[in-house]
């Protein structure tokens, strides 16, 4: 999977291990690894992933501890209300334990309607309490999709004052609405692209590409012209595209960080519409050559 990665010029990922009593810690170190062998190429987050509920069982709390103690780098989160049916029990103790490592939160809500968004909002009342601004990542969030507009005034001001992070899959499908990203985008919060399952039992179809993810949802959402597809390489890019708004360049510049993605096009609005086969990395200055 990582020299898939590479290969399709991605130097930084992002992985959720799972963490429960039956595996322990074998995944963490295997993960750890393996990002070890191609440490030159790429920088990862390590999350330490409860993937089958905190509250599941009593042993969770402690074993993601020692999780964070062994390599993991973030904390995650899934459902506590889908899953863990008891939201306020789930979030506190993942605050607690963040806040006692210190580590940012990515937290998969896959809840729609009401119980996403009352758990985003709940979520948003312990950042406020508790000091812990700009360490979230909403993943999923299906709870932030059709929206009225009071729920909207209520929660996009705080998802910008708090530095939250919205990231996606972009599920096109008859049963999943996509996300109102330019929306979240126009109120100043950052959204990003990724790939949640890699030839696995979530879907037989994600190739691991985030390029290919970015082309369907150019053309899922109509985008056409050369402004639209090039702004639209800011959710796979960390939120920095070569022009800005205004067709100024923002990148690269002297004394910048050599790391780049090379490819034969005319312009990066190519790029997202037309999905390069043949990709370079160069990470920090050294390019990854696939064997």
């Amino acid at each position: 999977m990582i020299e898939k990665y590479l290969a399709s010029g991605v130097d930084h990922i992002r992985t959720h291990v799972n963490i429960d009593p039956f595996i322990g810690l074998k995944n963490l170190e295997g993960v750890k690894q393996a990002l070890k062998k191609y440490e030159k190429y790429l920088t990862a987050d390590i999350i330490a992933f409860p993937q089958h509920g905190l509250l599941a069982h009593p042993e969770m709390p402690d074993l993601l501890r020692k999780a964070l103690n062994s390599g993991a780098s973030m904390l995650g989160a899934l459902d506590p209300g889908g899953i863990d049916q008891d939201i306020e029990r789930s979030l506190q103790i993942t605050m607690d334990i963040a806040k006692e490592f210190q580590v940012d939160v990515d937290m998969h809500f896959h809840d729609p309607g009401q119980l996403g968004y009352y758990t985003m909002d709940k979520w948003l009342d312990m950042v406020e309490e508790q000091d812990f601004k700009g360490k979230t990542g909403f993943s999923h969030a299906f709870g932030l999709c059709d929206l009225s507009n009071k729920a909207w005034e209520n929660i996009y001001p705080r998802l910008q004052e708090h530095a939250v992070q919205i990231l996606t899959t972009i599920p096109i499908s008859m049963k999943k609405k996509l996300l109102p990203i330019e929306a979240l985008q126009k109120a100043d919060i950052f959204v990003g692209i990724g790939c949640d399952g890699f030839y696995d039992s979530w879907s037989p179809y994600v190739s691991g590409d985030v390029v290919e993810k970015l082309r369907n949802y150019c053309d899922y959402t109509g985008k056409s012209n050369e402004q639209a597809l090039r702004q639209s390489l800011s959710l796979i890019t960390n939120n920095l595209t070569p022009l800005d708004e205004n067709g100024q360049k923002q990148w690269p510049e002297v004394g910048d960080t050599a790391s780049f993605v090379f490819t034969d096009a005319v312009c990066s609005a190519q790029v997202a519409a037309r999905i390069p086969e043949k990709r370079i990395l160069m990470h920090e200055g050294n390019f990854y050559s696939s064997k």
